[in-house]
């Protein structure tokens, strides 16, 4: 079955709401949010193209840049939780899940598991090819963990798996067709081999890698606590504080950075959700206890304003309760 979303004709004011609804249609229940400047000027373009076949779902999304994510209310809605293994063909992304943060570049492979919450932001127009496996079939293979070490797989260092994700864009769908429970085969071992570093890492590798988790989702649990502190976390684990800078060393944030950013990302969904809310409340609620800092962090980590950002959310909003609901065009054949 050859599914088409796009919203290229599609009026302007409507094209953000379409795309919302194509997402969730396409994928899972998805929870995309523009860029203020796609608010104050409604241009945005987004388009997906859809193989879904019995033993095979693909799609091609091109989009401009905007932030989508998977929250506990969407995870609550889906009927299944598949894993979606992303490469990333033109554009930059910035990826979180399981208190991991990453950035993939074109060439890059992502993956996001929607057992668990997740957020994707793409600051510039992108194109991607995106594979869907059943959780099923891949967490078993993923090893004690049952899910990857991280959420972005480096092209160069997964050639293998990003030249044949590569090699399925350019295959005609008589093809896809005909080989689709080869195809499917093969991505999930690809990537149970990309992930499944674990099972060929010494003893004290794989410890460490077990262990950084275990701190990532201790800091996880407390950033809405004033004292955490990686005393509190040495103290919690039981680990020394030169161990759990080492730890935290082999990821791309120290201890405060990665503590800021993860508030920062908090901070941010509260201000989108509910834009009634305070700042300043929301702020202290996620340990910045300094507003004017806060303003400051928040302006540089997104480009505008807290009150912005909550803005956005309340035309947004607006938009939705004037405008009747429509229901779902649906281009292409099925």
């Amino acid at each position: 079955m050859n599914r088409q979303w796009s919203t290229s004709e599609i009026d302007f004011c409507e094209r953000f709401d379409y795309w919302r609804d194509a997402l969730s249609n396409a994928f899972v229940p998805l929870e995309p949010v523009p860029f203020r400047s796609q608010v104050a000027l409604p241009c945005f373009n987004g388009a997906i193209q859809g193989i879904h076949l019995p033993s095979l779902r693909m799609s091609v999304i091109s989009a401009d840049g905007h932030e989508v994510s998977l929250t506990r209310s969407g995870i609550a809605r889906q009927k299944s939780a598949p894993f979606f293994v992303n490469l990333l063909r033109r554009g930059s992304a910035h990826i979180s899940q399981h208190g991991e943060y990453a950035t993939a570049a074109p060439g890059d492979i992502y993956v996001v598991d929607s057992a668990a919450p997740w957020w994707v932001s793409f600051n510039e127009p992108f194109e991607m090819l995106c594979i869907e496996i059943g959780e099923d079939v891949l967490r078993p293979r993923l090893g004690a963990l049952g899910r990857l070490p991280a959420p972005v797989l480096s092209g160069e260092g997964n050639q293998v798996l990003r030249n044949y994700l590569s090699m399925l864009r350019e295959q005609p769908i008589e093809e896809l067709c005909q080989l689709q429970d080869l195809i499917f085969e093969h991505c999930v071992s690809l990537v149970a081999r990309s992930g499944a570093g674990a099972a060929g890492q010494t003893p004290a590798v794989r410890d460490s890698v077990l262990m950084r988790q275990q701190v990532l989702s201790f800091i996880d649990r407390h950033l809405t606590d004033p004292d955490l502190s990686p005393e509190a976390v040495c103290n919690s684990l039981r680990i020394s504080r030169s161990y759990l800078f080492k730890l935290l060393a082999n990821g791309e944030h120290s201890f405060s950075s990665y503590v800021r950013e993860a508030r920062m990302q908090g901070c941010r969904q509260v201000l989108l959700r509910h834009p009634n809310r305070p700042v300043s409340q929301v702020a202290s609620s996620w340990g910045f206890n300094q507003i004017a800092t806060f303003n400051r962090l928040y302006r540089q980590r997104f480009g505008e304003t807290p009150s912005q950002s909550r803005g956005v959310s309340k035309r947004r909003d607006a938009d939705s309760t004037l405008s009747d609901k429509k229901t779902l065009p649906q281009q292409g054949l099925s």
